[in-house]
């Protein structure tokens, strides 16, 4: 591309509600990022927004440039090393599909034209996949009533394998009525249920898991509820344990 190229572009924020899709500019929201090719500095409009369940869809402004041929986008779970790269052509738009919700992904851009030059990356941007909303935290008690003791942190499980979930209950074993047992890959974020237990078992066979990649965020919750469905008590893991496929 020639020396002194420029590209001037503005974004659009793309959310789909059901059946219908709203096209609007949040210019707060708006993310400018920069493609250095060749030596020619193009400056992009670049956003990143859930469009659904499992699903980013990324939308900029096209350059101007008669030799441009496309752009490649990138994305991952940490930041600036990015798993994946899709070569998306010569468009504006681009939906990731078929991605972890509850993760935070990075994702950045870049431009390439008919020679094969590439940019620079673009600056990065990020955003969270939802899939359903966190669970209202449990208030916490005045004193320690229920502390999980496995995995408490440090572990590594095997997906697809058995493990005893345990907790020791203090003090308030007759007033447990329920128990509900949660579990993230994604360190306190995506809580999602394993199970619900009648009165205070104390422990639970739980099968973990099958995945397909290591998960290194894994946390569990235990919460007590009375027969009012009042909470009584709650914890977690302490610390993060591991799960590999």
């Amino acid at each position: 591309m020639a020396q002194g190229w420029r590209g001037i572009c503005s974004v659009e924020l793309q959310v789909s509600f059901s059946s219908c899709v709203m096209i609007a500019d949040f210019r707060h929201y708006r993310f400018i990022v920069s493609c250095i090719l060749s030596a020619s500095l193009v400056p992009l409009a670049f956003l990143v927004a859930p469009l659904a369940a499992s699903s980013l869809t990324l939308v900029w402004d096209p350059n101007r440039e008669d030799d441009l041929a496309g752009y490649k986008v990138y994305y991952g779970v940490q930041s600036r090393d990015y798993d994946v790269v899709i070569d998306v052509g010569n468009v504006t738009q681009y939906t990731a599909t078929a991605l972890e919700p509850g993760t935070l992904y990075y994702c950045a851009l870049t431009a390439y034209d008919t020679s094969g030059n590439e940019s620079d990356f673009s600056a990065e941007v990020s955003s969270i996949v939802e899939e359903n909303p966190l669970p209202e935290p449990p208030p916490s008690p005045p004193l320690e009533v229920v502390k999980v003791t496995s995995p408490n942190g440090g572990e590594t499980l095997i997906s697809g394998t058995n493990q005893t979930i345990a907790w020791e209950t203090y003090g308030a074993e007759d007033l447990i009525e329920s128990v509900k047992l949660l579990f993230t890959k994604n360190d306190r974020r995506a809580w999602k249920e394993i199970a619900v237990l009648a009165g205070n078992p104390g422990s639970y066979g739980w099968t973990v898991p099958e995945i397909r990649k290591t998960k290194s965020r894994c946390r569990v919750m235990v919460i007590l509820r009375d027969a009012s469905g009042n909470i009584a008590g709650s914890d977690a893991s302490d610390g993060r344990f591991t799960i590999q496929p």
